[in-house]
């Protein structure tokens, strides 16, 4: 089979779709932590000792030094993804169910068209 003629699609199994309190549960350990940093990068780019900044250790470094906080929820961020992902590994179900399926009480399904 060509795997350029494969395409992967989510599909929706007997026409049911997710509530939208079941994707924003769902999706929440995502979006939260990204929500909560804006505040940290709009203070941050508003800085006038941004410009003395011209890479990326340093950017990371002055963010680190002027805004802490941002460093407890990027580390609170990955700590979460992780833990998403070991549920996902030791799922005994076998669907795939990874602990943001399981909160948001969805599964995902690969659906491959082929011609």
């Amino acid at each position: 089979m060509n795997v350029t003629k494969q395409i992967n699609l989510i599909k929706r199994v007997d026409q049911l779709t997710i509530s939208l309190k079941q994707a924003l549960i769902r999706n929440i350990f995502f979006m939260l932590p990204s929500l909560l940093t804006i505040p940290f990068y709009y203070l941050a780019f508003n800085n006038i000792e941004i410009v003395k900044i011209n890479d990326l250790k340093g950017f990371a470094t002055f963010i680190a030094s002027s805004y802490p906080s941002q460093s407890i929820f990027s580390n609170g961020a990955s700590i979460i993804i992780f833990i998403d992902l070991i549920f996902l590994i030791v799922d005994t179900s076998k669907k795939g169910k990874s602990l943001h399926d399981k909160l948001g009480k969805t599964y995902v399904i690969k659906y491959t068209l082929t011609n």
